[in-house]
């Protein structure tokens, strides 16, 4: 199960922030075994993307290969052949994606869905007028969606909308926030003694997971974010810091009690070719570090995992083809040797581009 979530979160960061000059692209992930000094590889996982004109992909597609033998094979009969097994498939889908763009090429929505085109959530990304994400709402159609609060009837493709009503002079008195024709969530705005209006009340429909809203500095880096869930209340806020050449330096986590739960401190040694990410607690004791050793083109070729007791636990080591896009990403059990210190590997993940 640790293997199958560490997939996702790598499959998630590629469909994020890369922009692919292909129709396809594969990722398979297998775990590795030594025995006797040979190695065995067995395919687990694998994830199909597809990717439009413009290079954004528009879908993803999990697939288990730990399909059983009672599913993998099928008894059928034949005219003189008595009874035989046929091999029917050798993976299932898990999990599928689908990704939407505004005209500005900005991802606009998120949607996951499970076997047989179940959609478990829908995600909904708002951009200010220079392009920066301001907000980021997660919900479940599943849900017990308030029926009375839809305005509009199913769409085709997903879509957000704001409602606005006013008071006789002009000044705002409800906002309506609207997703897939639902509203999703409502502020309404009283005026004050002092002829201010403020908040009064927030509606989130149960439907909403969380929502996430982002603040950014003059440079266009976000330096503040903060998820609440349905009612309101905080889930987690995060803020950063960033060097002078652009580079974030600074994480603090905070819990929904509003504490200081975790940080994370990158630094940047660009003569070296190296970064190193350290994560700590709430009192700044060291829970592991992260070292990524980089190439002449600045991409990752070896990155370390190493915990408080400064022992070297893990290694993942990048390959990449011809065209500069990665092509394998191994890791390794540094706690174990084989047979004359041999470093022994744990998992191998491969890229394929069609």
């Amino acid at each position: 199960m640790k293997n199958y979530y560490l997939l996702l979160a790598y499959i998630i960061l590629c469909l994020f922030h890369s922009r692919i000059d292909c129709r396809s692209t594969t990722i398979k992930f297998y775990t590795l075994f030594e025995s006797f000094g040979s190695q065995t590889q067995e395919l687990k996982n694998s994830t199909v993307i597809n990717y439009n004109k413009s290079g954004l992909a528009t879908d993803s597609t999990l697939f288990s290969h730990s399909v059983p033998l009672s599913e993998k094979y099928v008894y059928v009969t034949g005219i003189a052949e008595g009874v035989k097994l046929q091999k029917t498939y050798n993976k299932k889908p898990v999990l599928s994606y689908k990704f939407t763009y505004d005209m500005n090429e900005n991802r606009s929505s998120t949607s996951l869905y499970g076997i047989g085109d179940t959609l478990f959530w829908r995600e909904f990304y708002k951009y200010d007028s220079t392009n920066r994400i301001i907000k980021t709402l997660r919900y479940s159609p599943g849900k017990a969606i308030n029926v009375e609060k839809k305005l509009f009837k199913d769409e085709q493709e997903p879509t957000w909308k704001e409602n606005f009503i006013y008071d006789s002079t002009g000044f705002e008195l409800k906002k309506e926030e609207i997703y897939d024709g639902y509203i999703l969530e409502q502020t309404d705005f009283i005026k004050n003694e002092n002829g201010i209006f403020i908040k009064k009340n927030e509606y989130f429909d149960p439907s909403v997971i969380f929502r996430t809203t982002y603040f950014h500095n003059k440079f266009g880096q976000i330096i503040n974010e903060i998820t609440i869930e349905r009612y309101g209340n905080s889930l987690e806020s995060r803020n950063y810091n960033y060097d002078e050449f652009g580079n974030k330096i600074k994480t603090n986590i905070y819990g929904s009690n509003g504490l200081l739960t975790e940080k994370l401190e990158i630094r940047h040694y660009e003569l070296k070719q190296r970064i190193t990410k350290v994560y700590l607690d709430s009192a700044e004791n060291i829970i592991n570090e992260i070292e990524i050793r980089l190439d002449d083109l600045y991409r990752p070729i070896v990155e370390a995992s190493i915990d408080r007791n400064k022992r070297l636990i893990e290694k993942k080591v990048y390959m990449y083809d011809i065209l500069d896009r990665v092509s394998s990403i191994k890791t390794y059990d540094m706690l174990r040797r084989g047979k004359n210190d041999h470093e022994i590997p744990t998992t191998l993940i491969t890229y394929e581009y069609h």
